[in-house]
């Protein structure tokens, strides 16, 4: 009986000073209320680019250097839900000696996109008549990195920070999303062109738009 009223004392003094620690060095996890939302991708707009700069820019112009040519693809998303998570208890947090906070805000995808295709409405070349399809000949540019199309979802769909999916938001500023699209072989002959992108998302839907005409010079 002794030895279990020591115990009992001697490990409310060990969680005592393990509270007192973490507090003093500013380590405790008292995670504040987390809130949660959720965003549905809804078209897209497309615009084509002239990549003869410094950087990518979009133009309105009907000719451009057949190789400085790429498309702007902007997706709209917006909200569609929230709700706000259970605050975790100091005592609780107290436990966790490797803080780690769940971020105030998180914005969770309710689809993401599944396959992103590039079609040429006129005829590309002579192995590509028109409404072939030229993915091929793109590539995604991201913080200065080139990827195939497919690498780039492939990336997107993956993991993100706090283990959660990459698609998740934590900011509502990042509701504004762009693809940029490098035409990295282009087509030998001099000609007008316009393309068409298609989004499938995975819940079924599939976004279309097309890019104006233009002239590769």
């Amino acid at each position: 009986m002794i030895f279990k009223k020591v115990l009992i004392i001697w490990l409310v003094a060990c969680i005592a000073q393990i509270v007192i620690a973490c507090c003093f060095t500013g380590d405790c996890c008292d995670c504040g209320a987390s809130v949660s939302k959720n965003y549905s991708n809804k078209s897209i707009t497309v615009n084509n680019i002239d990549n003869s700069g410094e950087k990518p820019i979009v133009t309105n112009s009907t000719a451009v250097n057949r190789n400085a040519y790429g498309i702007k693809v902007n997706l709209l998303r917006e909200l569609v839900a929230s709700y706000k998570n259970v605050t975790p208890t100091l005592i609780q947090s107290a436990y966790a000696l490797d803080c780690d906070c769940p971020p105030e805000l998180a914005i969770f995808p309710k689809e993401s996109i599944v396959s992103l295709k590039i079609y040429s409405t006129y005829d590309f070349d002579v192995n590509h008549p028109a409404n072939s399809d030229v993915s091929e000949f793109f590539k995604v540019q991201n913080n200065n990195t080139y990827y195939t199309i497919n690498e780039y979802l492939s990336l997107l769909n993956g993991s993100g920070n706090y283990g959660n999916p990459a698609w998740t938001l934590y900011d509502e500023d990042d509701l504004e999303f762009e693809i940029i699209l490098l035409l990295m072989t282009p087509p030998k002959l001099n000609i007008s062109n316009k393309f068409r992108i298609q989004m499938t998302l995975s819940d079924g839907r599939i976004f279309e738009n097309e890019t104006k005409e233009i002239d590769f010079i």
